[in-house]
């Protein structure tokens, strides 16, 4: 084994790269994605809290209202706690890590079916600080014939 080969397996990983600035992110490149992109923003004084800066066209008629400027927890009526809790601890983990959080979860459709949701948080960084995140779901619906229940309807 030669000294460069014996340093680089001993040699410590690099460190994660800080995720993007913000300004960097270009609707214009992801047009296909955008129904289904959602842009948020963490908040945290005095708790901390996502509000939806902006929503795209699927993700709003796939809940039932347009989320943005609302807050991810207005719409936890506590009797779903499984679903909004993961949500919020998501947001959570991309916003306190700077690491791209990606993750699935059970949500109801309208007549009652339990479907995945494949999710992808992928924080941004302003001004060199975790301050939004850029996320999309899917929603893997199968043979089930209905939407998702709206937000509201919960």
């Amino acid at each position: 084994m030669s000294l460069a080969q014996s340093h680089a397996a001993t040699a410590k990983p690099a460190a994660a790269e800080h995720p993007p600035p913000r300004h960097l992110l270009n609707p214009a490149e992801i047009l296909q994605l955008l129904p289904e992109i959602v842009l948020v923003e963490f908040e945290t004084s005095p708790t901390f809290r996502v509000r939806y800066r902006l929503t795209g066209t699927q993700v709003d008629e796939s809940n039932g209202v347009n989320l943005t400027h609302a807050y991810l927890d207005q719409f936890d009526d506590g009797h779903d706690g499984s679903v909004m809790a993961p949500l919020i601890d998501a947001y959570r983990r991309a916003w306190e890590k700077g690491e791209a959080v990606i993750f699935h979860y059970h949500w109801k459709t309208l007549r009652g079916h339990v479907i995945d949701v494949c999710c992808g948080i992928f924080p941004l960084t302003i001004d060199g600080t975790v301050r939004q995140a850029i996320a999309i779901e899917e929603y893997i619906i199968g043979d089930v014939l209905d939407r998702v229940l709206p937000l509201r309807h919960r």
